[in-house]
């Protein structure tokens, strides 16, 4: 499985993301100690703003090749996968589902500052939901068996986690690849190892899903 990870650097309030901290920490990690049927592909920080989203995911679809339909093989499955801190959080939250609403509470770090904004303006309404493909509930169940504190998410909030998570789930299905978003706790609430340790159990259980 051929995963494109993010993260993303400050935003107001925060002047270190800790998924910025995971990102650089998990990507020497999979280099020492593989996942076995995992491939990283990408590992990047996303700018804290709509165009650094918008340009995000741009980037990770241009990074996957089309599958050659001439081949007998089964085609890599891909996963895009954009993780986000919630700093009000006491546990890791699955996000099931994005909407079509940018309703920034501060200014992003563009000073974009929408108010009740369609992300994708061809959808319509801001109420227009795109969901994922992925099984959240009974990943969710098997990591909590792992001895994670884990939840399903049906509200990734309107700042730029859910408008990246939004465009990614419009453009995902085009180029083969399944999306989740991930939102983590303050390392106040699980430390760097701890969070290191879920991620690759999250890559490790979606990997044998697609197996």
């Amino acid at each position: 499985m051929e995963v494109f990870l993010t993260g993303f650097g400050p935003f107001a309030g925060v002047e270190r993301n800790p998924t910025e901290t995971i990102l650089e920490q998990f990507q020497q990690a999979v280099k020492d100690d593989p996942i076995e049927g995992v491939d990283v592909r990408i590992c990047t920080v996303l700018e804290t703003s709509a165009v650094g989203a918008a340009e995000g995911v741009k980037t990770l679809c241009a990074q996957c090749t089309v599958p050659d339909t001439s081949s007998v093989s089964v085609p890599t499955r891909r996963l895009f996968l954009h993780c986000g801190v919630n700093a009000n959080a006491t546990s890791f939250a699955l996000e099931k589902q994005a909407f079509n609403e940018a309703n920034f509470r501060v200014p992003d770090q563009r000073d974009f500052k929408p108010l009740c904004q369609p992300i994708v303006a061809e959808h319509g309404a801001v109420d227009c939901i795109l969901t994922t493909q992925i099984d959240v509930e009974s990943l969710c169940e098997k990591l909590c068996d792992c001895g994670f504190k884990c939840v399903v998410s049906t509200d990734a909030g309107r700042y730029v986690c859910n408008y990246l998570y939004y465009l990614s789930l419009n453009s995902c299905a085009s180029v083969g690849a399944d999306c989740l978003f991930l939102h983590v706790p303050p390392f106040s609430v699980y430390d760097l190892a701890s969070q290191l340790s879920f991620l690759r159990a999250l890559l490790s259980e979606l990997c044998a899903r697609v197996q």
